[in-house]
């Protein structure tokens, strides 16, 4: 799914990796614990003209992957086309779907050509109907059986499971018992490997510090998570953030504002645009802060991280930090192995 080798060479080189682009915030999942509270008709969104832009930028920087996301990119009706000028540039296409268009036979077909050698990343944290639907009291009774049949259309229509990605959230509505079943569900029967991310706030839920630990999950139950699919994922060690430190420091974001920040989980209200000069230069400018520059030396670590064994590949999620603590170099609240979260 990651070239690791390639992204090591761009975290040393501080160069990016991969660019998480948001195309529009219009989903039909309708997820209760989600940032955006989307719904069917877009408030947000990138016009085709600048979306080809900044794929040409991207082009220029050697981006070796866009993480095509959304609200729900297969929405749009033009996603086919963008992935497809990605693709002219030599950029692979990794495409972050809540998995409901792939119902349709006739785009999951689409969305293996579109993604050769990419990633495709679905979003069913539960197979129990029951918690399904208390996660989704917006949602329509049979929605997770359309996400399974869009799971079952993309594999028959060629989409290898190792290409193929659970991602996850873990929030308080749900019991480790649950998220565990989903695990092994998706592994056992499809040979899928699930990612978890444990629940935050993004802001606008939780404003306060108080109000955000009250609706994360304890780090005992995020612990289990974490471990189970990390061992059925066949990942030696599981790190508190969804991916490694490389993948962080070597990854920016534009959200469906246009506005360019270190990852689309982090949303500061001042973040620079790229409409006005584009993705390079605006990049350029603020390189340091995109690429977490910063946090490369040992010295600026977040408290509770410089001795932990895993400090070589993790430093915690920046998203979480900045959610709780105002700060992208704080500590992750939610890492287990955090002595300084156990106080």
């Amino acid at each position: 799914m990651i070239d690791f080798d390639t992204l090591q060479r761009c975290y040393d080189e501080d160069r990016v990796y991969a660019l998480q682009l948001e195309i529009w915030d219009s989903c039909e999942q309708a997820c209760d614990y989600c940032y955006m509270k989307a719904g069917r008709l877009p408030r947000a969104s990138l016009d085709s003209e600048t979306l080809r832009h900044v794929v040409r930028d991207a082009s220029t920087l050697a981006i070796s992957r866009i993480e095509w996301l959304g609200g729900e990119p297969l929405l749009r009706a033009d996603w086919r086309e963008l992935l497809a000028a990605a693709s002219q540039h030599g950029i692979v296409n990794n495409l972050w779907t809540g998995g409901l268009p792939l119902a349709d036979e006739s785009v999951a077909r689409d969305v293996v050509a579109a993604t050769e050698n990419g990633l495709v990343a679905f979003h069913i944290s539960s197979v129990d109907e029951e918690t399904y639907a208390r996660l989704h009291s917006r949602a329509p009774d049979g929605q997770l059986r359309t996400l399974l049949k869009g799971v079952e259309n993309i594999l028959a229509a060629g989409k290898p499971p190792e290409l193929l990605l659970n991602s996850v959230t873990f929030t308080r509505g749900q019991s480790v018992a649950d998220m565990v079943k989903a695990i092994d569900f998706f592994k056992d029967r499809y040979a899928i490997a699930t990612c978890v991310n444990l629940y935050q706030s993004y802001k606008p839920l939780a404003p306060s510090t108080h109000g955000y630990l009250d609706v994360m999950p304890d780090r005992r139950e995020g612990r289990i998570e974490l471990e189970h699919a990390a061992a059925r994922s066949g990942a030696a060690q599981a790190i508190a953030n969804c991916v490694n430190k490389q993948y962080c420091s070597a990854t920016v974001a534009v959200t469906n504002e246009g506005k360019l920040t270190p990852c689309a989980t982090i949303r500061p209200k001042n973040a620079p645009s790229i409409l006005e000069d584009g993705l390079a230069p605006t990049l350029n400018r603020h390189k340091r802060e995109m690429l977490l520059l910063d946090m490369k030396d040992e010295a600026n670590l977040p408290e509770g991280c410089t001795h932990c064994a895993q400090h070589e590949s993790c430093w915690g999620c920046r998203g979480r930090a900045w959610d709780c603590f105002d700060s992208i170099n704080a500590r992750d609240p939610a890492c287990f192995r955090n002595p300084a979260n156990r106080r």
